[in-house]
């Protein structure tokens, strides 16, 4: 090729590298109702986001989740993942109206026949809660669907011990919400966090009292007990007194009595709840 003719192709080359940089690794999705979507995988994660974020945003929230997961396998004290997932992430929760049907903040869905992978659909907030649930529910079995089950509360529980800041808490710790809710006796009797997380009930603050009692018992549980005893509750194996010598009504009054000690000047109930 004549120079003249050289320098202008690498003339021209230049300007289309600049006019369209490169994707590092992301492509446009095919996959089936995630057409809008920009893809990549990273080990053994395929994310899917928004194609208006820019690459370094992107890239961020795959640093984010490898993050996430090492934080949450500590927590379980469990050393390794390597189960295929898929992360999809929605913009906010009406988009989420168009995956899940309902908009909420994200939900986890082992693969099935009617699921063909793991899936994680969230906004990026719920990003560790919704991964701890991943990650329990592929490492510690059976789950919630086989005929040894663990306690309804337990799921949602330990997701929020392991991503309190998702529950928007106005005391910025999980203690310190379930003392607010201790001290002005809003807490729910056990035969409602047992029904958690499908309670039925038109006051709204109830679900949300739920997620915080339930993982303030996981907390305690953890940090009481040690995380062994709650993988054994989790498996189901074993019933809730055998494990921890004592009944769940016990453990409550425990919890209480050490809250009402520390937090006996809790503020009244307030707007927050509202």
């Amino acid at each position: 090729m004549e120079k003249p003719k050289l320098y202008l192709f690498l003339y021209f080359c230049a300007i289309a590298w600049c006019a369209f940089p490169q994707n590092n690794g992301w492509t446009p999705s095919t996959y089936a109702h995630l057409e809008n979507k920009m893809t990549k995988a990273d080990g053994n994660i395929r994310y899917f986001v928004n194609p208006k974020l820019n690459i370094a945003e992107r890239d961020s929230l795959i640093e984010l989740t490898a993050k996430y997961i090492r934080l949450n396998l500590a927590l379980i004290e469990e050393s390794s993942f390597n189960d295929s997932v898929y992360i999809v992430f929605a913009g906010n929760k009406d988009e989420m109206i168009k995956y899940v049907g309902t908009p909420i903040s994200g939900v986890t869905l082992l693969k099935d026949d009617y699921v063909p992978e793991n899936m994680i659909y969230c906004i990026p907030k719920v990003l560790k809660h919704e991964l701890m649930h991943m990650l329990v529910l592929l490492k510690w079995k059976p789950t919630m669907g086989d005929s040894l089950k663990h306690p309804s509360w337990l799921e949602e529980g330990l997701a929020v011990y392991a991503d309190p800041e998702a529950e928007d808490l106005g005391h910025k710790s999980i203690e310190g919400e379930y003392a607010l809710l201790y001290q002005n006796k809003k807490l729910l009797p056990l035969r409602l966090l047992n029904e958690f997380p499908t309670i039925t009930t038109d006051d709204t603050s109830q679900i949300r009292i739920a997620y915080i009692q339930s993982g303030y018992i996981v907390k305690f549980l953890i940090e009481r007990y040690g995380i062994g005893k709650l993988k054994k509750l989790w498996v189901g194996n074993v019933d809730f007194n055998k494990i921890y010598g004592i009944d769940m009504d016990g453990v409550i009054k425990e919890m209480n009595k050490d809250i009402g000690q520390k937090y006996f000047s809790s503020p009244k109930y307030g707007k927050h709840f509202n």
